[in-house]
C-alpha cells in the first residue's frame, strides 16, 4: 500500500506510471507466477471528492483502467469511496472466469451477481 502525495489528478497520474515501473521489475524480482500488485491511495486529490470527476479522469485518462497496458503490462482498477457497485469491467451475468491462484492451479466461477441482477445457480 502506497499513500501518494499528489494533489492534482496529473500527480496522481505521475504516481501510478511510477508505480507501474517499479512492478515491471526495476525492484527485486519476485517469486515466479507470484501476482505483483500496488494499491495507491490518493486522498489528496480535492477534485475527486466528488466522484462524477474521479469517473471521468478513469473513464477518459486512464482509458479505464488500460492505460498503461501497452508500456507497463498492468491493468489499473479504480475504487472511490462513494462509488457503488458497477460494471467497469465488461462482466456480464453467467460469465465464467478463471484465476490463476499460484501453487495451486486455477479456480473457475461464474458470474452471479452485477449491480443487484441476480441469476440463480444452475
Amino acid at each position: 500500500i502506497v499513500t501518494s502525495s499528489a494533489s492534482t489528478p496529473q500527480e496522481a497520474l505521475e504516481d501510478l506510471q511510477s508505480e507501474a515501473k517499479k512492478l515491471q521489475g526495476w525492484l527485486p524480482e519476485p517469486q515466479a507466477g507470484s501476482p505483483v500488485t500496488t494499491l495507491l491511495v490518493c486522498p489528496s486529490v480535492e477534485e475527486w471528492r466528488d466522484f462524477e470527476n474521479f469517473d471521468a479522469f478513469r473513464e477518459e485518462i486512464l482509458l479505464s483502467g488500460e492505460v498503461l497496458t501497452e508500456e507497463f503490462q498492468c491493468k489499473i482498477v479504480c475504487f472511490h469511496p462513494r462509488q457503488q457497485a458497477s460494471n467497469i469491467y465488461g462482466l456480464n451475468v453467467g460469465d465464467e472466469i478463471l484465476v490463476d491462484v499460484p501453487g495451486t492451479g486455477e479456480l473457475a466461477g461464474t458470474v452471479l451477481e452485477i449491480l443487484g441482477v441476480e441469476m440463480k445457480p444452475p
